[in-house]
């Protein structure tokens, strides 16, 4: 059994259901059932196989430019300097008898976004130039046209709030077709798959991802910010690099550790490297020291090649000279 209206997987079609304000598909074969439901704005579809349940809800990317086409005339187009007419077909036709003629569509651009642009064109002339973008502008696409139908792809960067312009450098005859603008920004896909011994969660925008994978081998939690509210408690854990403002350890490994201040009930080391200490008490067994300073000191026994004090309370001193 297969029910399907409209085909919803063919991307051409998909581009014209766009224009709808609401439809719903469903396709059923033995290998599997597929339900969509959208609009202009966005879209869910769920994928149901004998292995495989997936469900994704996305964003439309709307075309910004209206007529792309042309499929009944040039409506929508500006020409300046050129003469703009709707040839059988679908397609427009410039006539351009000025080097910078340009077709174009008002308030398309916003300042500082970045665009997906797509068209098709040829000309009569091999190695015509159009510019592709804003008027004068250094981000625009520039391409040498042949005399036979190209796709034409770029990304721009715009720089103001401007018109979409196709410029023609040259005079002569060019033919365009199939305009599209994308802003990079529009789309955003959310997607969860659950088979029988894994589960994948994730969302993506701009080329962003983040994302949740459950398999029997662990858990993967992949994001560019991750922010984990509340109490956590970790048995082991391998981390490059940690910040945080409070850390609390019953015990700590620290191969090398930079602070600017230690505060300790008792240090254990080896070697103890002080450039300058304030110790309130301070018990060695050996100490190496090369100046000392103290207000006051309790000592068993000193052994000095060389002791210069000020004033010296000594109730018995020894002395071989």
């Amino acid at each position: 059994m297969r029910v399907s209206y409209p085909v919803a997987s063919n991307p051409s079609i998909q581009e014209e259901m766009a224009t709808l304000e609401k439809f719903t598909t469903l396709e059923a074969t033995v290998n599997g059932i597929q339900t969509t439901v959208g609009g202009k704005a966005s879209q869910t579809q769920v994928t149901q196989l004998a292995n495989q349940l997936t469900s994704v809800a996305e964003s439309s990317i709307k075309n910004i430019i209206k007529n792309k086409n042309f499929d009944y005339d040039v409506s929508d187009w500006v020409g300046d300097n050129i003469t703009l007419t709707y040839e059988e077909g679908g397609y427009a036709k410039a006539y351009v008898t000025t080097a910078n003629g340009r077709m174009y569509q008002t308030n398309v651009f916003n300042a500082n976004n970045t665009y997906n642009i797509r068209f098709k064109a040829k000309s009569d002339t091999a190695g015509n130039i159009v510019s592709v973008g804003q008027v004068e502008s250094l981000s625009n696409g520039t391409f040498n046209l042949t005399t036979t139908w190209q796709y034409y792809e770029f990304v721009y960067d715009s720089n103001s709030t401007n018109a979409f312009s196709i410029v023609f450098k040259d005079i002569g005859r060019y033919y365009i077709d199939e305009v599209t603008v994308y802003s990079t920004g529009a789309a955003s896909t959310s997607k969860i798959t659950q088979m029988s011994d894994n589960i994948n969660a994730r969302v993506t925008k701009n080329g962003i991802m983040t994302q949740l994978n459950i398999n029997p081998e662990g858990i993967l939690l992949q994001g560019r910010n991750i922010m984990l509210d509340g109490n956590v408690t970790m048995t082991n854990a391998f981390v490059d690099k940690l910040n945080v403002n409070t850390l609390s350890a019953v015990y700590a490994d620290i191969a090398t550790l930079k602070t600017k201040v230690l505060t300790a009930d008792v240090i254990t080391s080896t070697h103890l490297k002080v450039d300058n200490a304030v110790v309130d008490k301070l018990t060695a067994t050996t100490a190496i020291v090369d100046r000392f300073f103290s207000k006051t000191a309790v000592i068993d026994q000193v052994t000095s090649k060389s002791l210069t004090a000020v004033y010296a309370d000594i109730a018995t001193l020894t002395t071989k000279v």
